[in-house]
């Protein structure tokens, strides 16, 4: 599977460097890759959508439609920071959200995907696991929050 994951990127507005260089990485990389999974906390505060932030992200949202009519799956876990997305996303930008985690399936795999704030979902031989992977090395870790469940946990990475 061919993918961009973003998380804990804790954009603050639409115009500094940050956002600036997450949206210029999404406009010349996302058509390299079918989807785009964002796992919780893009955005520093979202805590409902509103007029005032959808106004304020206008140049996030603008790009993620884009990505969208592009032929992009873009999926949305939410996170402690951003929550309750509403029907916006959904309807007006084509995202689609989970308010808890998702399981996609990848060459007969399942890939299970949240945000790091909802580890107790997981039982205590996964959550032993996940414990495990966040001590591995950053290039076998991937990061904090993107929790590979593919296979049984002790078939290793």
């Amino acid at each position: 599977m061919k993918a961009i994951f973003l998380s804990d990127i804790h954009l603050q507005d639409a115009h500094s460097e940050k956002t600036q260089a997450v949206l210029s990485f999404l406009n010349e990389k996302s058509a390299q890759f079918p989807h785009v999974f964002i796992l919780g906390d893009l955005f520093d505060v979202w805590p409902g959508t509103s007029n005032f932030l959808v106004s304020t992200f206008k140049p996030v949202m603008e790009v993620f439609k884009a990505l969208v009519q592009k032929g992009c799956q873009l999926h949305y876990i939410e996170g402690n920071h951003d929550f309750r997305l509403g029907k916006y996303f959904e309807s007006e930008l084509g995202v689609k959200v989970y308010t808890d985690s998702y399981e996609f399936v990848s060459n007969n795999k399942k890939i299970f995907f949240t945000h790091s704030h909802r580890r107790r979902l997981f039982s205590k031989s996964e959550a032993a696991w996940v414990k495990q992977l966040q001590k591995s090395p950053p290039q076998i870790r991937i990061s904090d929050t993107l929790l590979l469940k593919c296979t049984a946990p002790e078939s290793g990475l």
